[in-house]
């Protein structure tokens, strides 16, 4: 939702999608965020060496996600919780199939 937020008042404040891009949004979120943190050495992207902190969605299904090739799109404006499916921090798998695997459950 923050990223969707940011994305639409960027494109308000440069006059639109074609002056603010969705790859432009994107990089704004992840490499140049972590230059702005002073952090691009260790976060932004993936590559050997750097945090890995990432998520898998599973569009299929989804209608909301369609088509597949406007996937960068709809990952900025239309995902929501319940499409990821795998969530990674640091490497490690955190969440599985929608389940998070690092929290016992009390009943």
């Amino acid at each position: 939702e923050e990223s969707r937020t940011a994305a639409l008042l960027q494109k308000m404040r440069t006059g639109g999608a074609t002056q603010f891009t969705i790859e432009q949004a994107l990089k704004t979120m992840t490499i140049e965020g972590a230059k702005a943190l002073g952090m691009d050495d260790q976060i932004g992207s993936l590559e050997v060496g750097k945090q890995a902190d990432f998520l898998i969605i599973q569009p299929k299904g989804k209608v909301h996600l369609y088509p597949e090739e406007k996937m960068l799109s709809h990952l900025i404006y239309a995902v929501k919780g319940n499409d990821v499916k795998d969530v990674y921090i640091a490497g490690e798998q955190v969440v599985k199939d929608g389940q998070v695997l690092t929290m016992d459950v009390v009943m």
